[in-house]
């Protein structure tokens, strides 16, 4: 029997992969499948000396989604097929497929964030952070889904026609874009939650303080009553009980100082709950 020479067998081989005859060995030479990220972080001005002012220009300059509803920030995505199959091959075999993901996320920028004052500046980056941390997951999602599309046309076999070929890897766009909306949709449920666990706490916290503030303030109401009694008592009687009218005062004193401590605890944890995101 005759042996080929090694140089004939490998022609032989380029020819058959050329012509789409042998897809398997293919894929195992080259990767077809690219997967190629455009991202972009763009910014709107937000406005406010104080939070309450922040607050107040969020509710009413912010982003809106496709409803009317208020965005704090906001993740657009994208993504174009581009491929493209071997000519002259018997069958559609892909060549090459480029995955574009276009990515485009906003966040709100404080036009002049170094003249905050110290409380509003702690809880504006807080907020951003909250905002930056939630559109990224967003981008995840986003991403996690084109890698799947990257990995479901990977695998997709050699196909009869390139019409037939489009049609599947349509298909599977469609369903792992479907697939995605579910995906942000239970993202915004999740993180629904987490807000709400987060401000349980802190509206326990505020609760307390204020249950505590108006047991101080009717405290000091009741020390008014006795200090105006002692008033009038000296009025009658020209006798003045000193010790207990400096006994009121003192604890008054301490009672007020208190009152004020607790008003100020209740505004801190008031601002906090409130930009809790």
């Amino acid at each position: 029997m005759r042996r080929r020479s090694p140089q004939l067998a490998l022609g032989g081989l380029a020819i058959a992969l050329a012509l789409g005859g042998c897809g398997t060995a293919l894929q195992t030479m080259f990767d077809p499948v690219v997967l190629k990220v455009e991202r972009s972080t763009e910014y709107y001005d937000v406005r406010g000396a104080t939070s309450d002012e922040i607050l107040e220009y969020l509710d009413t300059h912010s982003l809106t989604d496709a409803q009317g509803r208020r965005l704090a920030g906001s993740t657009k995505s994208s993504w174009r097929l581009l491929w493209s199959a071997y000519p002259q091959s018997t069958s559609c075999y892909l060549q090459k497929l480029t995955i574009l993901l276009t990515l485009v996320v906003t966040l709100p920028r404080h036009e002049y964030v170094d003249g905050l004052p110290g409380e509003a500046r702690v809880n504006w980056d807080r907020l951003v952070m909250h905002i930056a941390e939630h559109e990224q997951r967003h981008v995840d999602i986003e991403l996690e889904t084109a890698r799947k599309l990257e990995d479901q046309i990977r695998v997709m076999p050699t196909a009869a026609s390139c019409g037939v070929l489009q049609y599947e890897i349509d298909g599977a766009s469609q369903a792992l874009r479907a697939e995605a909306r579910r995906a942000h949709g239970r993202f915004h449920i999740e993180d629904a939650v987490r807000r709400q666990a987060e401000r349980a706490p802190l509206q326990a916290l505020i609760d307390t303080n204020r249950g505590r503030l108006a047991i101080v303030e009717s405290e000091i109401w009741g020390l008014d009553r006795v200090l105006a009694d002692l008033v009038r008592h000296r009025a009658v009687t020209q006798s003045d009980n000193a010790l207990e009218r400096d006994e009121a005062m003192s604890r008054k004193a301490k009672l007020q100082e208190e009152s004020t401590e607790l008003r100020a605890t209740i505004d801190s944890l008031v601002e906090r709950y409130k930009f809790t995101w």
